[in-house]
């Protein structure tokens, strides 16, 4: 009978994705949803968010992600989270954050 062996810290982050880690860390700092759209760029990370029951709510245009989650964390007082892709414009990421959050 083989023995079942219980995985070290060390055995856990090694087998880590980039989305994983981000998504542990939103979670322990209290982000319970995450604003955005899913693409090529963001897959590993909307994984690990559908994974750990993270609430994600998808709006019309990326523009839309940020001023969701400013509005949210205007009217909470918690901090908010929104992912983008890059696009083909290298503007679209920094557009998306003009929202003077």
């Amino acid at each position: 009978m083989a023995r079942e062996q219980k995985a070290s810290g060390s055995d856990l982050v090694a087998n880590m994705t980039g989305g994983e880690a981000m998504v542990l860390t939103a979670k322990a700092n209290g982000i319970q949803r995450v604003f955005g759209i899913p693409g090529v760029q963001t897959y590993p990370l909307f994984d690990a968010l559908h994974r750990h029951s993270v609430e994600v709510l998808v709006p019309p245009h990326e523009q839309g992600a940020a001023y969701m989650a400013m509005g949210a964390a205007k009217s909470t007082g918690k901090p908010e989270v929104f992912s983008v892709v890059p696009g083909v414009n290298p503007p679209a990421p920094t557009h998306s954050c003009r929202t003077k959050c």
